[in-house]
This record gives C-alpha cells, sequence and structure tokens, in this order.
C-alpha cells in the first residue's frame, strides 16, 4: 500500500488529491449557498421557489397573494373571476414556512437533480373577514 507522502510526490498521484479537494471543496461551497436557498425542483403549494433565496420566497408569495384570482366556471360555460384581495386573500405573516428551512438539510443538495420537492404549507394564506 502507498503512504500519502508517496501518493503526493508521484505526479498522477498529486493530480489526484488535488483534484479530490477540489471536489470536495466545490461541494462544501455549494452546500454552503443551500443552507439558505431552496434545491432544484423546489415548490410551496405550487409556487416554483427552486434555487431562491429563503427571504426572497416569502417576498415572492406575497407578492403572489396580492394578485391571486380565483376563476369559476359554470355550467353555462362562463368564467366568473374572483380577486382575491376582494374577499380578504392574503400571506399569512405567522406561518409555518420556518419549518422547511428547519428540516431541510444543505448537504443532500445532489439529490434534487433527481427527486422534486413538493411542500404544501397549510396556514401559508389567510382570508380576513371585515
Amino acid at each position: 500500500m502507498m503512504s500519502i507522502k508517496a501518493l503526493y510526490k508521484s505526479r498522477s498521484g498529486g493530480k489526484v488529491i488535488i483534484l479530490l479537494t477540489s471536489i470536495t471543496l466545490l461541494y462544501m461551497l455549494i452546500s454552503i449557498y443551500f443552507s439558505n436557498h431552496f434545491f432544484f425542483n423546489t415548490s410551496i403549494n405550487g409556487l416554483n421557489v427552486s434555487l431562491k433565496a429563503h427571504d426572497e420566497v416569502e417576498e415572492i408569495i406575497k407578492n403572489y397573494s396580492k394578485s391571486y384570482k380565483l376563476q369559476l366556471m359554470e355550467r353555462n360555460g362562463e368564467i366568473e373571476e374572483i380577486i382575491g384581495q376582494s374577499i380578504g386573500f392574503q400571506y399569512n405573516d405567522n406561518n409555518s414556512i420556518y419549518k422547511i428551512y428547519e428540516d431541510k438539510n444543505p448537504f443532500i443538495w445532489v439529490g434534487s437533480f433527481f427527486k422534486r420537492e413538493e411542500y404544501y404549507v397549510e396556514d401559508l394564506f389567510i382570508i380576513k373577514r371585515n
């Protein structure tokens, strides 16, 4: 068995060590990025949040709630539209979206290339009645 010093001194061994160190460093840097961002192929309540920062996602969801429209198709084929703000539909500041952040392990980001992550946060929106 070859010692690490001998491996490092050999030409190909030194290159292998540099390559492995570079790959490890790159993996760690990407993991740090994903400690504050969502993985690839991630959605919350149907909204695509892939690669978005956590605080950016909350702003996206707030904007979505402001422009929310519900379309109802009536039996006669007519479409009626209800605007979310007219029924008090709004973003819930006291939601439980933080649980997604807490449960996420940033070191398993590679798996997000192959698997969709779909979250449903039940208390994300509220309807405030006057």
